[in-house]
């Protein structure tokens, strides 16, 4: 029920039930407790005599846990999709642009560099995919540079996360400004650890009651309040 991104220092026991199929699944399961040095944590596995993936760590759980890290599986990832590259692209020529682009206006950065970043971007295309992939590769490229080309008269800097209506560069999965209704931007990744966006949920009425019937055959017969 528990994984990424629950960091509560009180938290101090979990069970677990099953062995997960990822260890990587694992490690970010069991992290979830003793996030603080003065709350230690003990974590209980109740693994099944059924399940060959259960017996396996029962049997090597020692050497498991003193090599956790080693048994961490490669993440998979299919380049050169649409998908990955409208997620990586655009950060990749956003960096190059800005290191190596020569001018005074993001559209004169992109263009002083774009021949030198499409060649590196199609030369890696060709030598992991197909021609499909140079294809797709080529496609995303123009969209980007149509992009900058539509930065309006009111000047853009590449990023100010703090002026979001003045950064060309908007974070990935960030909603844009009312006023950037043109896609005159790029968006682009601000960290390697998380690339989807957060699901925020909001309460409307909180002080509504609401009624928990217990359900058949579980032994109770009383409704429990709820604020």
């Amino acid at each position: 029920m528990i994984e990424v991104g629950l960091d509560v220092s009180r938290l101090g026991l979990m069970t677990v039930i099953g062995q997960p199929k990822a260890s990587s699944q694992y490690i970010q399961v069991t992290g979830r407790v003793g996030r603080s040095r003065g709350a230690p944590a003990l974590v209980v596995d109740v693994l099944g005599t059924r399940t060959p993936r259960d017996r396996s760590h029962y049997e090597h759980f020692g050497s498991f846990h003193r090599r956790l890290y080693a048994s961490v599986e490669g993440a998979s990832v299919t380049p050169f999709t649409e998908p990955a590259l409208e997620r990586t692209a655009p950060t990749v020529a956003a960096i190059l642009s800005q290191i190596f682009g020569d001018g005074a206006t993001i559209s004169e950065q992109v263009d002083s560099y774009w021949d030198r970043l499409t060649e590196v971007f199609v030369d890696r295309a060709t030598r992991c995919g197909d021609a499909r992939s140079v294809s797709i590769v080529r496609n995303q490229l123009g969209r980007l540079r149509r992009a900058s080309k539509l930065v309006p008269h009111k000047p853009l800097v590449w990023s100010d996360w703090s002026r979001p209506a003045d950064s060309f560069l908007v974070p990935f999965g960030n909603p844009l400004p009312p006023d950037r209704l043109i896609p005159a931007y790029w968006r682009v990744l601000t960290s390697t650890r998380s690339v989807d966006p957060d699901a925020v949920g909001f309460l409307h009425d909180p002080g509504i009651q609401a009624k928990a019937v217990p359900a058949e055959g579980d032994g109770g017969h009383d409704e429990e309040d709820f604020m």
